[in-house]
């Protein structure tokens, strides 16, 4: 009897044992499955497109810019890393959705004096326009739009406002921004082929370089990434860019594999 119990003890030990591995493998995976859809969702450092992006009819890579035309009134511009699904023109309006990135749209009158108006979804906000040129970015949790001829109506989680020429307002899933007077040349300078920075923060300006070439500069000081930049770089020749900061800012460059370059 002793003998019997002894080994029903050791068989529940080894149950218990083999149920505790099971779990913690499970409890692995379920990390692992969780973590794979965060990255999906969220790549670290944006170096990839996010899952969402991979479903885009229209997307253009890093560096890319690209023009397409829906129709002989309405044009559409993308800036580099920008994911657009289009859909088919119904209730008698035409529509795409901004998946990330940015555009800039002309919409007009087509051949026969007829004009169909353009609605782009971007997030939570929807714009609309009949006759205009805006710009719209979009990074997956907030946008930006700006109106530079014309005017549109954007709409936003139940709030709407019109957007004339030269105003530019900002959303998030929380609602709208207060429109302000933008007269739109640093917004729309990538048109151009250049970026354009006025007074802007380093670090926001870093983030915006980063759009535009592989790897990643990486700001090692804080204090540093709040001085105002004031500068203009041609898209065409993105290298000048680390050594001119270096130098505006009296910063060391160090380059590592890949296109990192950690400033500091």
């Amino acid at each position: 009897m002793r003998r019997s119990a002894q080994i029903a003890d050791v068989d529940t030990v080894a149950a218990r044992h083999r149920l505790g591995r099971r779990a913690l493998l499970g409890g692995a995976a379920a990390a692992a499955a969780g973590a794979a859809i965060y990255v999906g969702i969220r790549p670290p450092l944006g170096l990839w497109p996010s899952f969402s992006e991979f479903t885009a009819d229209v997307r253009t890579g890093v560096g890319e810019r690209r023009r397409i035309a829906l129709s002989d009134d309405v044009t559409i511009d993308l800036n580099t890393r920008t994911s657009l699904v289009m859909d088919h023109a119904r209730n008698e309006q035409r529509r795409i959705e901004l998946l990330a990135g940015q555009i800039a749209a002309t919409v007009g009158v087509n051949r026969d004096g007829a004009s169909m108006p353009l609605a782009v979804s971007a997030g939570p906000a929807v714009a609309r326009a009949t006759h205009a040129v805006f710009d719209l970015s979009f990074d997956g949790e907030a946008g930006h739009v700006t109106c530079l001829e014309g005017s549109l109506t954007l709409q936003c989680n139940g709030e709407s406002t019109t957007l004339r020429g030269r105003e530019q307002i900002a959303y998030t899933a929380k609602g709208l921004g207060v429109a302000a007077a933008n007269d739109g040349r640093v917004t729309s300078a990538w048109r151009d082929g250049r970026l354009l920075f006025e007074n802007a923060p380093l670090s926001e300006a870093i983030e915006e370089i980063n759009r535009y070439r592989r790897g990643r500069i990486i700001l090692m000081s804080g204090d540093v990434g709040q001085l105002p930049l004031n500068a203009a770089f041609r898209l065409d020749r993105l290298d000048e860019v680390v050594p001119k900061l270096a130098s505006l800012f009296g910063l060391q460059v160090r380059r590592l594999p890949g296109g990192f370059v950690l400033l500091g």
